[in-house]
């Protein structure tokens, strides 16, 4: 029909005609198309577009995968190369053909030929597969992360990442965050909560976590922005932006005594061996003899960016770092030994935050209860977990009210500053 239609048109025009002329009859397709019901009959219509005002509008290319009928990476290109995927503009009422790269403006929407998505289902909420909690571990940690959660609301949350659970699965991890948030903190949800950003695995604190596939947009360029501000420091950025605030427990260098607070701003190695620029703010806010507690603030989001600078730029590794320390050296050994004989005298059961199931120090098949058990048995570790802890999270989109959640500290994390006799402000 659609083809008949666009044959009749062309006739309007000879085939003699100057190439406005041509023009001319595009737009009086567009005209005559516009109110067929051929739009409403052979098209599926995505969501109208919508995006912070401050930032960058979304290629149709990103829309199509966010708010599109759920079809793959091939299709997709393949119905954009065929100019296939139609673009409606509600100023002109027109609609017209389009390049996977076109920025979208606020409220058009895309027209996805219902031919190409047929066995498709009309949206990609309804799509969702949501992982089964068939083993105890599984339901242990559903409970654990739900208990987490220290920030719900319509777009996002916040929990408190128990250390040692992994953010995304790999070859040798049993379990991990992304395969079970489906079904732990979709809270009655249709939308899969999406991840946004990273947490080391044996870090602990805040990690944020989106709700929808909008919020997933405005929060994932907030911390890519992050990720690379100082590569352009004069860059105007009026989005959506996060600033995160650590604190660790390292060795003390003679280096971090002369220095106790300043700014790294030591480059780190990315992708292809090139170099990225690097900020860190620190502070130390106790010490003693052996080991310091810090306040670290990192202006840039490079992988492993804390641990790194605090190893080799303060020459400070932080305590249970085995990739960029040495957790066997006399220091580690004696504040080990220390915590050990400490956390003897306390109730063993605080450690389960910090062995959740899953993790190196649990079975798989271990639930809650179980794990308490062997808690209780031996409560001493024969390795320092990683004392690092993403304290708080401060998350502002332009003409809101800003988000500030903070979190606990790990279990291992507390009872060193409680044997130390530390306080964080």
């Amino acid at each position: 029909m659609l083809r008949g239609l666009l044959s009749a048109q062309s006739r309007l025009v000879p085939s003699t005609a100057s190439p406005w002329q041509f023009v001319l009859q595009a737009q009086l397709c567009d005209e005559v198309l516009k109110n067929s019901d051929i739009w409403r009959n052979d098209y599926q219509w995505s969501l109208p577009v919508t995006f912070l005002a401050e930032t960058q509008p979304p290629t149709a290319l990103q829309w199509a995968r966010r708010r599109g009928p759920g079809l793959n990476h091939a299709q997709l290109h393949s119905l954009f190369r065929k100019r296939q995927i139609k673009l409606f503009l509600p100023a002109t009422a027109q609609i017209k053909s389009i390049s996977e790269r076109t920025q979208l403006p606020e409220g058009s929407q895309l027209l996805f030929p219902k031919q190409a998505t047929a066995g498709q289902p009309a949206s990609r909420l309804k799509s969702l597969s949501r992982p089964d909690l068939t083993t105890k571990a599984a339901f242990a940690l559903a409970e654990l992360l739900r208990q987490s959660v220290l920030h719900k609301d319509d777009e996002l949350l916040v929990i408190n990442k128990p250390a040692g659970l992994a953010v995304q699965g790999g070859p040798k991890v049993k379990m991990s965050l992304d395969k079970i948030m489906g079904s732990a903190l979709s809270f009655g949800s249709l939308e899969q909560p999406r991840l946004v950003h990273r947490l080391d695995r044996d870090a602990s604190g805040c990690l944020v976590i989106a709700r929808t596939a909008d919020s997933a947009a405005w929060l994932s360029q907030a911390f890519a922005q992050h990720a690379t501000a100082a590569s352009n420091p004069g860059a105007a950025y009026k989005g959506a932006t996060v600033q995160r605030e650590y604190i660790a427990v390292v060795e003390k260098s003679d280096h971090l005594a002369l220095n106790p607070q300043g700014v790294i701003k030591d480059p780190l190695m990315g992708p292809g061996g090139s170099l990225q620029p690097a900020t860190t703010l620190y502070r130390m806010l106790h010490s003693n003899d052996a080991v310091a507690l810090m306040q670290l603030t990192p202006q840039t989001g490079r992988k492993h960016q804390l641990r790194i600078h605090c190893a080799r730029a303060l020459s400070a590794p932080m305590l249970g770092d085995a990739r960029y320390g040495m957790t066997r050296n006399d220091v580690q050994r004696k504040v080990l030994a220390d915590l050990n004989m400490f956390n003897s005298q306390i109730d063993t059961a605080k450690w389960q935050s910090d062995q959740p199931a899953g993790s190196a120090y649990a079975r798989a098949d271990q639930t809650t209860a179980d794990m308490q058990d062997d808690l209780e048995k031996s409560s001493a570790l024969s390795v320092m977990p990683l004392q690092l802890h993403c304290q708080t999270v401060c998350l502002q989109k332009p003409r809101q009210q800003a988000i500030s959640v903070t979190a606990e500290p790990s279990q291992s994390m507390q009872t060193l500053m409680r044997l130390f006799k530390w306080r964080t402000a």
